[in-house]
């Protein structure tokens, strides 16, 4: 910032101050800073801020983030340090820099001058309105001390050399200066870009998902907020059974101690001077062991369905008008083997000294189930994530698209859903993602055929009949007694124990 910015409205001072005594006694202003301003970056500022908008995620299901007084003082300090440095040995012509907001919308800010002859504060008083596109900090006077020097305005123009507009941006509040009127404009475009840029820029791409996903509501009184209502990623009733009644939260008082102890330890190492990325890969590790050990985990997929084929002696197809279930494995047993996977315990802490919020993945389920209206058949698969206290879900949508005559079928996604709204691209192609990385984990995953970024997944116990030699004969039965294959999905409701089965009919 050129030294001309903040000398020429100083000078405006020091020429009132070498005026008659009456002057001076009216330029001189020695009131004590109220603010006292923190040793942060504006970086770690908006990282606090990120913090503390979750605050209310368990209790209230909201998300607030709030840059108010407290944080544009701690801007506009930072950005005094900044023009200090570029004054040189004029450095100490500058005091603080702070605001004072009164009444919601009245915005008083103070530059303090600190000149040879006397001490001083530029004050601007300002008054902020709406329209339907911008917000306005309407410059109502301008004092040097209890002067009022309004003549100023335009003969140095200082609604641009005061530091005002380049301070705020550093922080990412892009505003412009209106010189025919005397006043900043803050788009409200930019202003909610500028917000979800903040609440954004330190998430990890759960809680990213999250801030992207649900509708924000914007104010901008006695600072600016952004809220959210997070009630609307807990549930999704039409797609996946979330009942923490039901068996796909089985232990969960378990888990949430778990997590609760996680982030107490985390805590304690942040306090007792452990460093960020030391606390957050103890986390990480807690939460993946101590939340993995409460999953019951089960046999492969393959050997439930080869198992139970083995339970029928195979002569038993040669029988006329045959039609019966020959193998298969419930979602409780899918649910198993997805235990397997990895994915729960993944998690994100993020804090500002000991104040810290969190993002845990405790659940990783299905639900199979056959629509009563439609007929449609589908295998939905559900991402419990906790936010700071607060269980939201994730459910990917499959829906079946039958192959005939094959013990094989394909599902195709058909949406993401963050609890019951549709997810935004950047978020469905991270669930997606995240669950081709779960497939990629399975010990045995030869059953499922699925490429990372395809929406369509096969399930194929062809395969396995082909290719288990302890199967020939019962392959060989279902080739050549020429009857047909199916691939059946069975289950009334989202609360069902639903089933994959294989049936054989001739």
């Amino acid at each position: 910032m050129a030294k001309a910015a903040v000398i020429v409205p100083l000078a405006i001072v020091g020429t009132l101050a070498l005026g008659v005594g009456a002057l001076y006694l009216s330029v001189l202003d020695k009131t004590p800073c109220p603010y006292s301003p923190n040793e942060m970056s504006n970086d770690q500022l908006i990282k606090r801020q990120l913090v503390r908008s979750l605050a209310k995620a368990k209790d209230e299901k909201k998300i607030e983030y709030k840059f108010d007084q407290d944080c544009l003082n701690q801007v506009l300090s930072n950005a005094s340090k900044d023009i200090k440095k570029g004054l040189g040995e004029n450095a100490g012509l500058i005091g603080s820099i702070y605001t004072e907001i009164r009444d919601g919308n009245n915005y008083k800010f103070f530059i303090e001058a600190k000149l040879p002859i006397l001490e001083s504060r530029i004050i601007l008083d300002t008054t902020l309105s709406s329209d339907d596109n911008n917000y306005y900090f309407n410059l109502n006077e301008v004092k040097a001390g209890s002067l009022p020097v309004g003549w100023a305005v335009n003969t140095f123009n200082v609604m641009d050399k005061l530091p005002l507009k380049d301070a705020l941006k550093q922080t990412g509040l892009t505003m412009s200066v209106d010189h025919d009127n005397h006043r900043l404009i803050y788009k409200k475009a930019d202003m909610e870009a500028d917000l979800l840029k903040m609440m954004t820029s330190d998430a990890d791409e759960m809680l990213k998902g999250a801030i992207e996903t649900i509708p924000l509501t914007f104010s901008f009184k006695n600072g600016i907020t952004a809220t959210g209502d997070l009630s609307k990623l807990v549930d999704n009733s039409a797609y996946a059974d979330s009942s923490l009644d039901g068996e796909h939260y089985a232990n969960y008082d378990a888990a949430l101690s778990v997590i609760q102890k996680g982030v107490d330890g985390t805590v304690s190492l942040l306090r007792d001077g452990g460093n960020e990325q030391a606390a957050e890969e103890w986390a990480q590790e807690y939460f993946e062991h101590g939340l993995q050990n409460l999953l019951l985990k089960g046999q492969e997929a393959n050997e439930v369905m080869k198992s139970r084929l083995l339970e029928v002696d195979v002569s038993e197809y040669a029988a006329d008008h045959y039609d019966k279930k020959v193998s298969y494995f419930t979602e409780r047993e899918l649910n198993s083997i997805l235990a397997t996977t990895g994915i729960v315990g993944k998690s994100y802490i993020f804090n500002y000294e000991d104040e810290i919020a969190y993002v845990v993945v405790d659940r990783f389920y299905s639900d199979i189930y056959v629509d009563d209206g439609t007929g449609d058949a589908y295998l939905n698969f559900t991402i419990g994530v906790n936010i700071n206290g607060l269980e939201t879900r994730a459910t990917i949508q499959t829906v079946c698209i039958p192959v005939d005559n094959s013990f094989q079928t394909s599902f195709k996604i058909q949406e993401v859903y963050f609890g019951e709204l549709v997810a935004p691209e950047s978020f469905s192609t991270m669930c997606k993602n995240l669950f081709s990385d779960a497939l990629d984990s399975m010990k045995d995953r030869s059953w499922i055929e699925h490429e990372k970024g395809s929406d369509t997944m096969t399930l194929n116990f062809d395969k396995l009949l082909a290719e288990d030699s302890a199967l020939e004969e019962y392959n060989e039965a279902f080739s050549m007694l020429g009857g047909i294959r199916r691939f059946v999905i069975d289950g009334s409701s989202l609360t069902d124990n639903g089933e994959l089965a294989l049936w054989y009919q001739k």
